[in-house]
């Protein structure tokens, strides 16, 4: 399940709700009940959190178990099986070209979720940019609606790392995500990997795409459904976009396209 992001302004507020499995982020936070939530500059009130994660915030007169907190101010609240961290991690003291000899090794994407590290980091301003770079630069980036708001919250240096994107519907919703411009303005996006149950649906997308990307090198089309769908023929517009293209497509396995540049060289449609 992809991870949702609640990004809020000065303002932003929740209130009397029960949240899981999210990543909250400058919000003001009253009565409600937490479990496995990342925070990072809240403000906690009269609330329940269970197994989260907290940095840079301030909580009052609420109950925490099993949560860690960095450089979180708490009042008059209840605490059980928390950890504490107030000091600068010790990762700051190793030298740069170390630190990001061990990040190489943590930061990988897996299920969708952050990486251990990278939520640990969050905590330390410097520590987490260099990681967060470092992160989209080893990473694809995926890309459905649920992702779309946190592409406008990548700093310039996050979003000039991006250079793969991985595209796909997501549940609940037909069709794929718009590109954001911020991805189009600021990134280098040298590969595309698509995935969606309709051809026509991701055939458009390509063809938009490849209209405001400049740099794109590899295209992967890959058929999500099990099961034939009627009138959706994928092998003619794999044709047709081959011939649009001016490159053969291979397909490595059943129902994955793939479209490759010739060597120094970058995919257009014409």
């Amino acid at each position: 399940m992809a991870r949702h992001y609640v990004i809020s302004g000065p303002n932003g507020a929740m209130e009397k709700c029960i949240v899981r499995d999210i990543e909250i982020t400058k919000t003001e936070i009253r009565d409600c009940t937490l479990y496995y939530v990342t925070l990072e500059a809240c403000q906690v009130i009269d609330s329940k959190l269970y197994n989260c994660n907290t940095f840079n915030s301030t909580i009052k007169g609420s109950r925490l178990v099993d949560t860690q907190l960095h450089r979180t101010c708490f009042e008059t609240s209840k605490l059980s099986r928390c950890i504490i961290t107030t000091s600068p991690l010790a990762f700051g003291k190793f030298p740069t070209e170390l630190r990001l000899m061990i990040f190489k090794y943590c930061l990988y994407f897996e299920n969708r979720r952050s990486p251990a590290l990278l939520v640990a980091l969050r905590g330390d301003e410097k520590l987490y940019k260099e990681a967060i770079q470092l992160f989209y630069t080893l990473n694809p980036f995926p890309l459905d609606h649920n992702m779309l708001a946190r592409c406008y919250t990548l700093s310039l240096a996050a979003l000039s790392r991006i250079s793969k994107l991985e595209v796909e519907c997501s549940r609940g919703h037909f069709g794929l995500p718009p590109l954001p411009q911020s991805l189009v303005r600021h990134s280098r996006i040298s590969e595309i990997h698509l995935s969606c149950a309709l051809a026509s649906i991701s055939y458009l997308w390509v063809i938009k795409a490849l209209v405001k990307l400049d740099g794109v090198q590899k295209i992967t089309i890959q058929w999500s459904f099990l099961f034939p769908i009627p009138h959706e023929d994928w092998d003619g517009r794999a044709t047709w976009l081959s011939g649009r293209l001016g490159v053969a497509a291979e397909m490595p396995t059943p129902r994955k396209w793939v479209w490759s540049a010739p060597a120094g060289g970058v995919l257009k449609f014409f």
